[in-house]
């Protein structure tokens, strides 16, 4: 059930004492009951405007991302070669622009408990489109990734020089970094 059918079922008995409470002592408080319903039926709608009207400004321009995402498929293709072109990236949006094409991707789900040996609760702890940057090496290694594109935006604090099993290729825009990944490098992780 939705957010507001919760709040409903919740009042359902309340409204009923109230309804036999109300009409007992005064005929006339239907008014007041319905006067109740408007006022909560507004509260609610308002308290949803105002999280809609604050997620959308919260977000980064689409069409600027969208671009920015299209460019670095395009830079990427030209990157893959048969046999080395597993990719991944700590964007699940980045990630989703790669599917159809010639390139193999690695997608973690919450769909399974399990992506390789972490689960979805270690690999998105934030929330479901941003991995975690610590999951990211014993990612690469279990699955034998060739390419790792990693989208500074969704991790700032993050410098990928921290990394040495790392070689960048190329820097899109200030943002997205294609990273050749070096899988002997990886230490036991």
């Amino acid at each position: 059930m939705g957010e507001p059918e919760r709040y409903v079922e919740f009042l359902i008995p309340v409204y009923v004492v109230l309804l036999v409470v109300m009409f007992e002592n005064n005929p006339n408080s239907i008014f007041l009951l319905i006067g109740w319903n408007i006022l909560f039926t507004f509260v609610q709608m308002s308290g949803s405007i105002l999280k809609s009207f604050l997620v959308k400004m919260t977000k980064s321009n689409p069409v600027k991302q969208e671009h920015i995402w299209n460019e670095a498929v395009e830079t990427m293709n030209s990157y893959l070669e048969d046999g080395k072109n597993r990719v991944f990236s700590n964007s699940l949006q980045l990630t989703k622009h790669f599917m159809g094409g010639n390139a193999k991707i690695l997608f973690p789900t919450i769909a399974y408990p399990y992506t390789g040996r972490y689960h979805f609760s270690e690999i998105f702890p934030r929330d479901y489109s941003t991995i975690d940057k610590d999951v990211i090496p014993g990612l690469l290694k279990d699955f034998s990734i060739d390419w790792l594109l990693f989208d500074s935006n969704l991790d700032q604090t993050h410098n990928l020089e921290n990394w040495p099993f790392l070689k960048k290729e190329k820097e899109l825009n200030g943002n997205i970094t294609i990273c050749s990944v070096n899988l002997e490098m990886i230490k036991n992780v």
